[in-house]
């Protein structure tokens, strides 16, 4: 997963918490250091129970091949996770591959929360046809058929940037969520404006501000064409609201060739019941074309049985794509 120096800097440096945490093994010679191996993790400002707290997601762990098998992965991670736990930091959490999962949850300790809650909708009738394995001939033809979408029936504006009303607007959307990062503007505005991708988001304005919005990318893969939905937040019970501005995203994500929306969303989430209404459906396991878990190790909380209850957790899609 090649990255540009200005992803990485984004990533590690100008994140909204604004702290470095990375551990390095490097080993020394008389002329030279070779860096053998990384260990990093991402701060953000999280919610757990009533309180706001630090929390960090495991997010690259490299070695070079030349150092494998000498357990630097494991001591850079505990070491890491010790230096956290002293400056009060609540838990790690993060999403590991088939190659990596064994390693977070076995050797360091971390609790099992899966399944993650992928859902999806079909934008047009490829998708189907070629999950339903239709000779490709056939699915190709259908690529510009559409599933009926619902209508949009509100006036949206698209977004530019993230003012304070956001911040409100999150305070009251995850006001019974236990668990969650914070979705308030100087996050909004760091996570969506990642150097080299394309976001796109619609709100909703009110006398008082903000009342909802929704936060789209497309992805292209040599499979499909996928609209992810990165983020929908709205007045709490306003379900019409929700509905609406997937909606008009699932539209805009269709007419830019997307065959398929995709989304991360439990069915605990104050959002749930508009991702349920416009179709959305959990996706298998068998479907998924990468297996991607989901964990947490406490380090510093201590409401511990809190983070092991998967209830108590918000997830979306902008916890994931760093790809």
């Amino acid at each position: 997963m090649p990255r540009s120096s200005d992803q990485v800097r984004w990533q590690f440096a100008d994140n909204p918490v604004g702290r470095v945490l990375v551990d390095f093994a490097v080993e020394r010679a008389q002329d030279h250091e070779t860096l053998a191996a990384i260990y990093a993790v991402v701060p953000y400002a999280a919610k757990i129970g009533d309180e706001t707290a630090l929390a960090v997601q495991s997010l690259d762990t490299l070695t070079d091949s030349r150092y494998r098998g000498r357990g630097l992965f494991v001591t850079l991670a505990k070491n890491l996770y010790e230096r956290l736990a002293r400056d009060g930091v609540a838990f790690v959490y993060g999403f590991p591959n088939e190659n990596s999962a064994h390693g977070f949850f076995q050797r360091l300790e971390w609790q099992s929360l899966d399944p993650l809650p992928w859902c999806f909708r079909p934008l047009r009738a490829s998708y189907l046809l070629r999950r339903l394995r239709f000779p490709e001939a056939i699915a190709s033809a259908c690529e510009r058929i559409p599933v009926p979408l619902p209508r949009a029936r509100l006036k949206l504006r698209e977004v530019r940037d993230f003012d304070s009303s956001f911040d409100s607007l999150w305070e009251r959307f995850s006001a019974k969520t236990p668990i969650a990062l914070r979705r308030d503007a100087s996050y909004l505005r760091w996570r969506l404006h990642r150097p080299g991708v394309s976001y796109r988001a619609w709100s909703l304005d009110g006398p008082e501000g903000t009342r909802g919005f929704v936060a789209t990318r497309l992805v292209t893969s040599e499979r499909v064409t996928a609209g992810y939905v990165m983020e929908l937040i709205h007045e709490p019970g306003d379900t019409a609201l929700g509905v609406a501005l997937l909606a008009h995203a699932m539209r805009e994500m269709a007419a830019a060739g997307a065959e398929v929306a995709l989304a991360c969303n439990f069915s605990h989430s104050p959002n749930h019941s508009a991702f349920r209404r416009v179709g959305f459906l959990p996706l298998p396991w068998r479907l998924r074309t990468e297996k991607i878990y989901f964990g947490v190790r406490p380090l510093a909380s201590k409401q511990q049985s809190l983070l092991f209850d998967r209830a108590n957790w918000y997830l979306s899609c902008c916890d994931f794509d760093f790809q």
